[in-house]
């Protein structure tokens, strides 16, 4: 039995997974969030806050780490203005329902390469990507696996590229954090609370609640997150709590 197939068995919830934990993903994600993640006001303001602090890099080789249905794959060609300047995008993840959504949803853009890959064991050569983005891909890895993927991102990220990370924090409750949204979506943004508990993202937060209680899946503290971006040769640009203290994220330069 896989790691995967044992945390799965354990919690009792769905499936057992037989493919390193894509048919998992393939139904968590797609059904409970795609759908839901970018219509919430809060979830926008969080990635607003994100890609207001990216460096622009000329003819950059950009590695998004789970690019899931692609929503953050947009924001990268945006804020990097990646057909003003060049460069090549490759959005990698474990799911291959999710990368042909991904590639559905954005039109297949000729700058963007989709590819099924694992983040905790990429199949790039060293030092190949300029700048790497990991938005809360880490955190559905097993136990902690983010280890893994922080060691990965700095692997084949170039000497002063950049990386961006966006990690839940240890010892929060989610589904908790986003009741307590549900009084500010309905005043700001009511078509967006109206999908979101439509799509049932409370259930689903709480499914991930029963994973964390567990300890199927291990979040890093704020200082534990951050000690490890530097022992794998990050220089912190920022490094901050945010999202009613639930997430840290991270801007390193690779040294």
């Amino acid at each position: 039995m896989t790691e995967m197939e044992e945390i799965l068995a354990k919690a009792g919830i769905v499936e057992v997974a037989k493919d390193d934990g894509e048919s998992f993903w393939n139904r968590y994600y797609l059904e409970r969030f795609h759908k839901m993640a970018t219509r919430l006001r809060c979830f926008r303001q969080l990635n607003k806050r994100i890609f207001s602090q990216v460096v622009r890099v000329l003819n950059a080789q950009i590695l998004e780490m789970g690019c899931g249905s692609g929503r953050n794959v947009a924001n990268i060609l945006k804020h990097m203005q990646v057909s003003e300047n060049g460069g090549r995008i490759y959005a990698i993840d474990i799911s291959q329902d999710s990368l042909d959504l991904a590639r559905e949803e954005l039109g297949n853009p000729g700058n963007v390469v989709f590819q099924k890959d694992n983040m905790r064991n990429l199949s790039f050569e060293d030092e190949s990507f300029d700048v790497v983005f990991d938005v809360f891909a880490g955190c559905y890895m097993p136990h902690r696996g983010w280890k893994l993927g922080v060691k990965e991102a700095f692997r084949i990220m170039k000497p002063g590229g950049y990386g961006y990370f966006l990690y839940f924090i240890h010892g929060k409750k989610f589904s908790s954090c986003f009741r307590s949204q549900v009084p500010i979506e309905l005043v700001l943004h009511p078509v967006g609370l109206f999908w979101a508990l439509h799509l049932k993202l409370i259930r689903g937060l709480n499914v991930w609640d029963k994973f964390i209680e567990k300890g199927d899946v291990v979040y890093p503290t704020h200082d534990e997150f951050v000690g490890l971006v530097e022992q794998n040769g990050g220089l912190i640009k920022i490094a901050e709590k945010t999202f009613l203290d639930t997430c840290v994220f991270v801007k390193a330069q690779k040294q």
